[in-house]
């Protein structure tokens, strides 16, 4: 939400929402000294890994315009990669900061549930989603985060968990890296899989400690989307009740 600016979700559901005051972690950064630069492009009501909208356009892959740039928030990405912005803000629940991330080639942060607070963000669900910046490097993102991560009274999901400082390392010695063998490896495109084992192999060679292991009860993982779902509904059954032909098919 930025007061006095619409917030409409890339939805037509929306249009006209006009919040009243900001979220808090656009007061955050604002307080710090950030410049808002405007709103950007996504999925619709960040549902979805595309961020293909038929409202209002859909933001371009900035490195091949005829790709998607991920979802939900592919502007995001896009403006980062672009040079437009040097920070923009996704909410992630199950992807929609790291998918773009991943596609357009940049950071793209969801830290723990908790410690930035989600009031003031349309939410999808209240259990899972996450405010995160999205970054060219590592160095932007413990910046934002540092800033964002602010305990907020008024938000039940926030925790008064000081951040504290983050050490630089100039290693990995001592650190211990859980490989999943099952799951992510099991329905891969090749050249994902050979991008992240060599991922793997650069964190080995740096120090780290690589650790398989198996991911258990991948069955109850997948049903937690059914928690998800249940709270997107909650807010948006009596808007789907009032416009439910403005939704988009998917």
């Amino acid at each position: 939400d930025t007061a006095g600016i619409p917030t409409e979700c890339a939805s037509p559901v929306l249009k006209g929402r006009i919040p009243t005051e900001n979220a808090h972690v656009v007061d955050q950064l604002l307080n710090a000294g950030a410049i808002s630069l405007g709103k950007l492009n996504m999925h619709e009501f960040a549902s979805g890994g595309t961020s293909i909208n038929h409202y209002t356009g859909s933001p371009r892959n900035p490195w091949a315009p005829d790709h998607i740039a991920g979802g939900s928030s592919g502007g995001s990405s896009t403006a980062v990669v672009a040079g437009i912005a040097y920070a923009t803000l996704g909410t992630d629940a199950a992807g929609s900061v790291r998918i773009p991330a991943s596609i357009c080639g940049h950071v793209g942060l969801k830290q723990t549930h908790g410690l930035v607070s989600n009031r003031g963000s349309v939410f999808n669900t209240w259990s899972g989603d996450h405010v995160g910046p999205h970054t060219k490097t590592v160095a932007d993102a413990e910046l934002m985060l540092s800033i964002m991560a602010v305990h907020d009274p008024r938000d039940s999901t926030s925790v008064d968990h000081p951040l504290g400082p983050m050490r630089v390392r100039q290693d990995l010695a001592g650190i211990r890296v859980g490989i999943p063998e099952n799951y992510f490896f099991e329905d891969v495109d090749a050249e994902v899989e050979a991008a992240t084992r060599e991922t793997v192999a650069r964190m080995a060679a740096a120090g780290a400690t690589l650790v398989p292991f198996s991911l258990k009860h991948v069955d109850l993982m997948l049903a937690s989307r059914m928690l998800t779902a249940s709270d997107a509904f909650v807010y948006h059954a009596k808007l789907l009740e009032e416009r439910g032909d403005q939704y988009a098919d998917q």
